[in-house]
């Protein structure tokens, strides 16, 4: 869990800071309807169901759906049970800016022809997946040839995620 309690935020407000929700981040291993199914314990594979309820979800909101720059830390809400739950899809879709290892091989297609993907590791963006795949185009092309350019490469393999994900304007 990450944050400030209420008393370190209401002390962080006073002083003229800032306060940062706490915040809890789920591994979510199913999601059906509105019930997850989250790993609780990573070392006994311990899990449980949460229920999540449609007046709580922050992604239906106006302000989330038009705000580019949304962090859930300065959410003004009076709902304290409020959430956030984005997949993996949404996330490197929706993601201000994807970067990408030095080495990372570009494909035509997944498991296809190796290509290449011109210039820096940075400035991406992922506009499919498929598995371990995501098609990258480049977000900031460098030249009008890069413009339509689109390519296969792993965005997570076994051991974790291969790439760095910027959100919402680059605030993480």
């Amino acid at each position: 869990m990450e944050g400030d309690s209420d008393l370190e935020g209401k002390s962080n407000i006073n002083v003229g800071l800032i306060r940062f929700s706490p915040e809890i981040i789920f591994r979510v291993l199913e999601k059906k309807g509105d019930e997850f199914t989250v790993l609780i314990n990573e070392k006994s594979g311990y899990t449980s169901v949460i229920k999540l309820h449609k007046k709580n979800d922050y992604r239906t909101t106006q302000e989330y759906r038009e705000d580019f720059f949304f962090d859930p830390n300065f959410v003004d809400t009076a709902d304290a049970d409020w959430y956030l739950y984005e997949s993996w899809e949404q996330a490197l879709k929706g993601a201000w800016s994807i970067e990408v290892p030095k080495n990372t091989l570009f494909f035509k297609e997944p498991n296809g022809e190796q290509t290449y993907m011109p210039t820096n590791d940075y400035g991406f963006g992922i506009d499919s997946l498929s598995g371990d795949w995501a098609r990258f185009y480049r977000k900031f092309p460098d030249d009008d040839s890069e413009k339509n350019s689109k390519y296969w490469a792993k965005w997570k393999n076994k051991d974790g995620i291969i790439v760095n994900i910027i959100l919402h304007g680059g605030y993480e």
